[in-house]
């Protein structure tokens, strides 16, 4: 079973009041939104990561599952598994990484645990944030609504290729390790968004996940979809470039859809914080499906959607 399949299965039948059916990354507990997520040596990080590194990634990754429904960070609790014989030194060095994100986010430690055991590091944060007034479930959006991304995407899958050493790109390498989610953003304009996402296992997967939940469909021109400038140069080196670019994930951008009334105002109150609005395509009325189309209004074929964890 896929991971999606197994969530529906043998999870959703447990869940509760603010769940939502478990459709969305968080749940809604008033006056808090909760989310979790975990990353693992092996699958979210190479392993030979600076402890510093992987705190403020591990922070970063579930920032952007709350940042998705425009919550304001409050607190986290968090899990740590480690290898037998880990020093203090890693653990210090570990904790300055958490630091340096909640200086940034003003955000506080709540608790937590941690054990040592097995051959892998093994990392997971349960974050709080404060509820926003507007709550942009991925099942809110609307037919002729705008497709719109906060932040250029791109970076997590070519950086990637730089942590393996399949390219030579300390920008990228940086934009993999340490995340920049969209909180100041999606804080800023959630009032006006119905349907949000962040964009961590591809973009066409998980604007799937709107479709699927909202019961429509999405229409995006390529042309369109903004790209982290340093993987620009790597256009031409790679025949499936745009491919690796729509299934790739680890990008931590919110993709959200805005009635095409208000994109205008939207546009405006990013334009005040100094951030760009990225309009990439349209809501329109199909069947759980993402399309894909060139300048010229020829679909791409998409044959792998993105990542799922099996």
């Amino acid at each position: 079973m896929s991971e999606f399949d197994r969530i529906d299965k043998f999870f959703k039948p447990l869940s509760g009041v603010g769940a939502n059916n478990l459709q969305d990354d968080v749940a809604h507990i008033p006056p808090y939104v909760i989310s979790t997520d975990t990353i693992v040596q092996g699958t979210h990080f190479i392993g030979d990561e600076k402890p510093i590194t992987l705190a403020q990634k591990l922070l970063a990754v579930n920032l952007s599952d709350v940042a998705s429904c425009g919550g304001k960070p409050y607190g986290y609790t968090l899990n740590i598994c480690v290898p037998k014989g880990t020093t203090d030194k890693w653990f210090a060095e570990f904790a300055e990484g958490l630091k340096i994100v909640n200086d940034k986010y003003n955000l506080q430690l709540l608790g937590g645990d941690t054990v040592s055991g097995g051959e892998n590091i093994v990392l997971s944060a349960t974050i709080f944030a404060n509820e926003p007034k507007n709550n942009p479930y991925r099942g809110n959006a609307k037919i002729g609504d705008v497709v719109c991304l906060l932040g250029k995407i791109g970076g997590g899958v070519f950086g990637l290729k730089s942590a393996r050493g399949e390219i030579n790109n300390k920008k990228l390498l940086e934009y993999y390790q340490i995340p920049e989610p969209n909180v100041i953003e999606a804080i800023s304009i959630n009032s006006y968004i119905n349907a949000s996402i962040d964009i961590s296992d591809g973009l066409i997967a998980d604007l799937n996940h709107i479709c699927k939940a909202s019961d429509v469909g999405i229409n995006l021109n390529i042309n369109d979809i903004p790209l982290v400038d340093e993987i620009k140069k790597y256009v031409d080196e790679y025949d499936d470039f745009y491919e690796m670019i729509l299934q790739g994930g680890d990008d931590y951008v919110v993709a959200i859809t805005v009635s095409q009334d208000s994109v205008k105002q939207v546009q405006q109150e990013m334009d005040n914080i100094g951030k760009k609005l990225y309009i990439i395509g349209e809501v329109i009325n199909d069947t759980n499906n993402v399309r894909v189309f060139d300048k010229s209004g020829i679909e791409k074929r998409i044959l792998k959607k993105g990542y799922e964890h099996k």
